[in-house]
């Protein structure tokens, strides 16, 4: 399932942030999220994980209105995990640190050596790939799909840059991240 998320972690003295669409499990609490309600997701330290959702469309009620709610849960807070002065020293990571697995869909000539080609690439670039498919060739064109291992987004975007310049690359129709949610326990 495809779901427009805004995730925020702290991974040691950074804060990843980020806005994208990306695959989740169907599975996940998140993914009943529809139409016009939006959801928070949160990874609790010493507490049980929390979701809370509502409408987020509309006259009254907008996404400012769980965001702020996410604020008052944060300003309550009683263990003194979260203090201000603790989020002045960390910095921002930037995007291309960040590790995800992705979802890649390349579109290719049905020809010898395409698979090696695209596999040197991904090598290249310290892509590992956990899961890849083919469907059957039509027209000369044949479509692989590819799950990547957790990979550096820089790493991934070098790798989706070279295949695109190769000659039996017709075209990448596809790269979506794929996010775990729960994996910043």
């Amino acid at each position: 399932m495809i779901k427009l998320l805004a995730v925020a972690k702290r991974q040691g003295n950074q804060i990843s942030a980020r806005v994208h669409p990306a695959m989740i499990p169907k599975a996940h609490p998140m993914a009943s999220i529809q139409e016009a309600y939006n959801g928070i997701y949160v990874v609790g330290n010493a507490a049980a994980d929390i979701m809370i959702s509502g409408q987020g469309a509309g006259a009254l009620p907008t996404a400012s209105a769980i965001v702020s709610d996410v604020m008052n849960i944060i300003k309550s807070d009683t263990t003194g995990a979260i203090e201000e002065k603790k989020l002045k020293n960390l910095s921002m990571m930037p995007m291309e640190e960040n590790l995800l697995c992705y979802y890649v869909h390349v579109k290719v000539e049905d020809t010898y050596g395409v698979l090696s080609a695209i596999s040197a690439v991904f090598g290249k670039n310290q892509v590992s790939i956990l899961a890849m498919s083919q469907e059957a060739a039509k027209d000369g064109e044949a479509t692989l799909v590819f799950i990547t291992h957790l990979t550096r987004e820089g790493n991934l975007a070098q790798a989706v840059a070279e295949m695109r310049g190769l000659k039996m690359v017709r075209k990448v129709a596809n790269v979506i991240r794929i996010e775990a949610l729960a994996d910043s326990k």
